[in-house]
């Protein structure tokens, strides 16, 4: 194989289409489940059979990721026969959470079954054809962030980097950069914590519209009182002391307005905000003319939004009218192949930060920080390594730097997250809350920085879920 080039998964898959005298075979790969793989080359197959195929080998999950394995004979797998496969190799791609993409050959019935010499040759080529969509995958993921730093606000800020290798994460930022450039509202899904903020930025600064402004609301953060005025603006003579300003949503024409916590506006606020994103216009508090708005609208929230239409709480029309590209974040327990990127990166930037020279993370801390649930989720691991890098002598982050709760931590399994109960949505954030409390050492502060949220709203949600506070809190 001298002289392939890392693009060229094409002719390496040619190459053993040919040698091993396959009849079919394809190569996909770019996610976790069949509905979100690339088909990169087929031989002998349409898309339908491809799919076909993905669907038998994803239900299945026999074989073992990341090694070659064959099949002489389909009818010990009744599953492939029906597909026409006779004898069949397969290389699932990934790791041992999830699978990335399938290397696949077969000889369809009528044919003599692949032999030893056609799978030592599949096993080699396997590796090399592993080995080129995990770079192109990583170059891909290299362009997409050396984009986004090379964009500028009008308010002359950077977005921050969104890192990952998880393959959950990379379809997302697919999706985004797929969609990035039309009007049609975002509704942004996940624990806080998840990096909701970021991928709000991702599409606005990465798009037609970062000339212009990216106007970010927290709606949990403005008084029911002043929701209007900070919305829509004002005239002057509105109220006392008012006068003629543009609201938060006008500040926004012609840019992105990102409305985070949406769910926790109330029924009144929420009729408005309906009127602007069918309308495109807004009237001012006092005003007696509406005025025209262009801004693309992206939403995000912690709450299950089905839940509170049930409940009443949110308008069905405005769920629906929300409810167009949905971008679901997955919790850092659920991204464990990334913590030790995102682990060095923020040692990479706290470095920097603090004038520190720090190499890396031991073992057996990047081994701790992996067992650890982190309801925080990415704030909590990034707040972690700020703490440890500051505590650090020398030129490593050892264990030692790591706060005592992480050290103490029991493995997930034992947490409670590799089979949550199934509750209802209160029982679960109060669960939630508890859980963060007792990870900081019922210390409000440091719980507060976790949950992202403000010291009254946590004080708030302890009084309504009865959750009494240790005396020594602060």
């Amino acid at each position: 194989m001298q002289g392939v080039s890392s693009e060229d998964v094409g002719a390496i898959f040619e190459r053993l289409i040919k040698e091993v005298e396959a009849d079919r075979g394809f190569v996909a790969y770019g996610g976790d489940g069949r509905k979100r793989m690339e088909i990169e080359v087929s031989h002998n197959l349409t898309e339908e059979e491809t799919r076909r195929l993905l669907s038998l080998l994803a239900d299945g999950n026999d074989f073992e990721t990341g090694r070659p394995s064959i099949l002489y004979d389909s009818s010990l797998d009744a599953r492939f026969s029906p597909a026409g496969a006779y004898s069949l190799m397969v290389t699932p791609f990934g790791n041992r959470e999830r699978i990335e993409g399938y290397l696949y050959l077969d000889r369809q019935k009528g044919k003599e079954p692949f032999l030893d010499k056609e799978f030592e040759l599949f096993y080699y080529l396997s590796e090399r054809v592993a080995k080129v969509i995990s770079e192109k995958r990583q170059r891909e993921l290299e362009r997409a962030n050396q984009g986004l730093r090379q964009r500028l606000t009008v308010q002359g800020v950077v977005p921050e980097e969104i890192i990952t290798q998880n393959g959950e994460m990379l379809e997302i930022l697919r999706k985004v950069d797929r969609s990035k450039d039309y009007k049609t509202t975002v509704l942004i899904k996940g624990e806080s914590g998840t990096g909701k903020e970021l991928i709000a930025q991702r599409i606005h600064f990465t798009s037609l519209r970062n000339t212009k402004r990216l106007i970010s609301i927290n709606c949990g953060a403005i008084p029911d009182d002043l929701f209007e005025a900070e919305f829509f603006g004002c005239e002057k003579g509105a109220f006392t002391g008012a006068a003629p300003r543009k609201g938060l949503i006008e500040e926004a024409d012609g840019g992105t307005l990102f409305l985070d916590e949406v769910g926790n506006l109330s029924l009144s606020h929420q009729a408005k905000l309906l009127r602007v994103l069918e309308d495109g216009r807004l009237r001012r508090v006092g005003g007696n003319r509406e005025r025209g708005v262009d801004v693309r609208v992206i939403v995000a929230t912690n709450k299950d939004l089905t839940e509170e239409v049930k409940k009443g709480r949110f308008r069905e029309d405005l769920y629906y009218r929300l409810n167009t590209i949905v971008l679901g974040l997955p919790p850092l327990r659920e991204r464990r192949d990334d913590i030790r990127l995102l682990a060095q990166y923020f040692l990479d930037i706290y470095s920097r930060q603090f004038k520190k020279r720090l190499g890396a993370i031991t073992e057996e801390a990047l081994r701790l920080l992996e067992r650890c649930p982190w309801p925080g989720n990415v704030r909590e691991l990034k707040n972690e390594m700020e703490r440890a890098v500051l505590l650090a002598e020398g030129g490593w982050i050892t264990s030692e730097q790591l706060s005592e709760r992480i050290r103490a931590r029991e493995p997930l399994e034992k947490e409670g997250y590799k089979a949550l109960e199934v509750v209802s949505l209160e029982e679960a954030e109060r669960a939630h809350i508890l859980r963060v409390l007792e990870h900081t050492g019922w210390k409000k502060v440091e719980a507060c920085s976790v949950l992202g949220v403000s010291r009254p709203t946590l004080n708030r949600k302890m009084e309504k879920y009865h959750i009494e506070g240790r005396k020594s809190v602060r």
